[in-house]
């Protein structure tokens, strides 16, 4: 069963694990998102305290309605696709400390990549969460999460052609 973030912007998900709040090495995540017509912009998942104008995050995934948005440092780093699609779309993150890339990966088509710069996430006390930010701001309303998945190592096009399964998921 999906998680459904209604309208009123209060339900989160938060997870206290080292691993997530802040990580080091290369790490991904994958996860389905349902757009529906009235979805409103908002955090997706991540490591990430305050307002989404003047954010302070090791990371984050954001949908603004338009842009899927991966950004790592505080809105140093970006990475977007552009896609205004209602339905499910499989999204997938990553962060690759060696080459120091952001990838994004929208419905199993190969990464975007960006330069980041020469430093990993930054660590903190950020608390992890899946339809908010820390301070349970900028919250995902009028959309689903289902699946999420999180990896110490980096994701391939082999599992990207696995995950996205012609839209229909490895479940």
């Amino acid at each position: 069963e999906a998680a459904i973030f209604p309208s009123s912007g209060t339900q989160y998900l938060e997870l206290d694990d080292p691993a997530l709040t802040s990580p080091s090495g290369d790490f991904a995540f994958a996860l389905w998102v349902e757009v529906q017509a009235n979805t409103n912009g908002g955090i997706i998942l991540g490591a990430h305290e305050g307002d989404v104008a003047f954010p302070d995050s090791a990371y984050f995934l954001y949908y603004d309605g338009v842009f899927w948005i991966w950004n790592i440092n505080n809105f140093g780093t970006t990475v977007e696709i552009e896609d205004e699609t209602l339905g499910w779309h499989l999204i997938a993150c990553q962060y690759t400390s060696s080459g120091q890339l952001l990838q994004l990966s929208l419905d199993g088509a190969a990464f975007v990549s960006l330069a980041a710069p020469p430093s990993s996430p930054s660590s903190g006390s950020y608390p992890f969460r899946i339809g908010a930010a820390g301070d349970g701001g900028g919250a995902l309303r009028n959309a689903k999460i289902d699946d999420v998945r999180f990896w110490t190592r980096l994701l391939d096009s082999t599992d990207l052609a696995l995950l996205w399964n012609d839209g229909n998921g490895d479940i």
